[in-house]
C-alpha cells in the first residue's frame, strides 16, 4: 500500500478478510500523545492498559529488529493477556527453570 490506506476501507467489510498489515509511524518523543495511544492498544490491541506514562519503556526504533522477531512478537501480543501468560503457556505450566527452545516450538 505504497499510497496509503484505502479510503474504501473506512468500511470494515470493505477490509480484507485476512492478510497481516504493516505499518511504519514517525514521532518525535515530544510529540507522542500517551493517552491516544494507550486508547489504541485497548481498543484495536484488546488489551487492558492499566499503566502509566512514566512506566513505559519508550524505544527509539525496531528497524534493526529481525523480521521473525517481530511476527513471533504479534503472535504473543494477539493470543496472550501478558508477557507472564505467554511464557507460561509456551513453557507448559511456567516451570522456576524454564527455557524455550526450537524442539519445544516444534512439538
Amino acid at each position: 500500500l505504497t499510497t496509503g490506506v484505502p479510503r474504501s476501507w473506512v468500511s470494515f467489510e470493505q477490509m480484507p478478510a485476512a492478510g497481516v498489515f504493516r505499518a511504519q509511524y514517525a514521532c518525535s518523543a515530544d510529540d507522542r500523545r500517551f493517552e491516544l495511544r494507550r486508547g489504541y492498544l485497548e481498543a484495536y490491541g484488546r488489551w487492558c492498559a492499566d499503566i502509566t506514562n512514566d512506566e513505559v519503556v519508550w524505544w527509539s526504533s525496531l528497524d534493526e529488529v529481525p523480521d521473525d522477531v517481530l511476527a513471533f512478537l504479534e503472535f504473543l501480543c494477539s493470543h496472550f493477556a501478558d508477557v507472564r501468560d505467554a511464557f507460561d503457556q509456551l513453557t507448559r505450566g511456567g516451570e522456576a527453570q524454564a527455557t524455550l527452545s526450537l524442539q519445544k516450538f516444534d512439538a
